[in-house]
Formats: structure tokens, C-alpha cells, sequence
């Protein structure tokens, strides 16, 4: 089973799991290359390892198969904020996200904590 359920499920922290997610992920995308959400995964693994090209390159592959998908726009926003040529617009994603869903879900309150962490 896989390491990591769905997206926006806090991927896991440490470099091990890390790497344990990252492989399962790229076993179901050889499987299913037009998974979005599993590509928005794996977005968020590369950027907890430091790999911002890399979780870039998986958060647009997923915002084009599936761009209003909610999850999948976090994912991609989280990108964003973290290069400084993309982070108006990483803010600009997660502000319409907040407002959009609202701070009871958990697209909302992620998309809050990452504005807030960025100084919003």
C-alpha cells in the first residue's frame, strides 16, 4: 500500500519516507501518467526534499491534467512560494484558494497557513 493516500495528506517528513513516497508515486504515475493528483503528490514530496525544480516540472504536469481541481492548485501554489521569481503568484494562488474553499476545509486552512507563512 502506498505511503502516501491521497493529496493533501501531509506527506510524510523524514528523508527515508520521503524517498519511500517518492518511489510509490513513480510506480502509480508509470501506471497511470495521467494521474493529477498523484503527480500533485509527488510535487509535494520533491518539495520537501529540496528539489523545487523537480516538484515544479510534477505541480504543472498536474495543474494541466486537472487545473481546477483544488488540491491539485495548493500543490502547485506551494511551489510557487518557494522561488521568488513565482511568489506573487504562488500568493495569488492560495489567496483565490482560501477565499474559494473557505477556512473550514482543509484546502482553505492549508492554503491560509502557507499565506501566513509567507507573510500574508
Amino acid at each position: 500500500m502506498s505511503r502516501v493516500a491521497q493529496v493533501g495528506q501531509e506527506p510524510p517528513s523524514d528523508v527515508e519516507d520521503l524517498d519511500l513516497a517518492r518511489n510509490d508515486l513513480a510506480r502509480r504515475l508509470y501506471e497511470s501518467p495521467r494521474d493529477a493528483r498523484a503527480w500533485a503528490l509527488l510535487a509535494d514530496v520533491e518539495r520537501r526534499r529540496g528539489e523545487i525544480g523537480a516538484a515544479r516540472l510534477c505541480a504543472e504536469a498536474a495543474a494541466s491534467l486537472d487545473p481546477g481541481d483544488a488540491r491539485v492548485r495548493l500543490a502547485r501554489a506551494a511551489v510557487l512560494v518557494c522561488s521568488r521569481e513565482e511568489l506573487d503568484r504562488g500568493r495569488e494562488e492560495l489567496r483565490e484558494l482560501a477565499r474559494a474553499t473557505g477556512p473550514g476545509g482543509d484546502v482553505g486552512r492549508r492554503a491560509w497557513a502557507l499565506l501566513r507563512a509567507v507573510g500574508e
